[in-house]
């Protein structure tokens, strides 16, 4: 079965167009759409997020440890259901301590939340923040600098 992704839908009016293959010499009568389909109107746009991230020092020491905040936010539109926020270290001069993902069942307004990282070896480091979303998904790169 496929179906239209939220990411495919725009404010206002959307056409959803149905294609019926019909293997070999088969007939279809009718297509009916079930009042359980999922198919639904509103006069609501998707929703749309907006992501901040921030970290108090862009300049740590090894072995300390440090957390990555993040503030996600439902600008305008439906709220959002089973949002993912992923922290992923780009280097290997920093390791990620906690969970890699956080998931939002339901979100109607602000979530702000943290990630927490050790640093391991003195360089640069970058650590990147995804959205994972049926819609817009931001992302943010924090660069940060780990001294000995």
């Amino acid at each position: 079965m496929n179906y239209l992704q939220t990411l495919g839908l725009r404010a206002g009016d959307n056409t959803l167009d149905f294609q019926l293959e019909v293997p070999g010499a088969g007939y279809v009568e009718s297509l009916d759409v079930l009042p359980d389909s999922g198919l639904e109107w509103t006069s609501l746009p998707p929703g749309r997020l907006s992501l901040a991230v921030s970290t108090v020092s862009r300049r740590i020491a090894v072995g300390k440890s440090f957390a990555v905040t993040y503030r996600l936010r439902l600008v305008s539109g439906h709220s959002l259901e089973n949002v993912g926020v992923l922290a992923r270290p780009v280097s290997d001069h920093v390791v990620l301590t906690g969970p890699s993902v956080r998931s939002i069942s339901l979100l109607q307004g602000l979530v702000s939340e943290r990630f927490v990282f050790r640093a391991k070896a003195p360089g640069s480091a970058t650590v990147n923040v995804h959205v994972i979303s049926g819609t817009n998904r931001p992302t943010k790169t924090l660069r940060l600098t780990i001294v000995k």
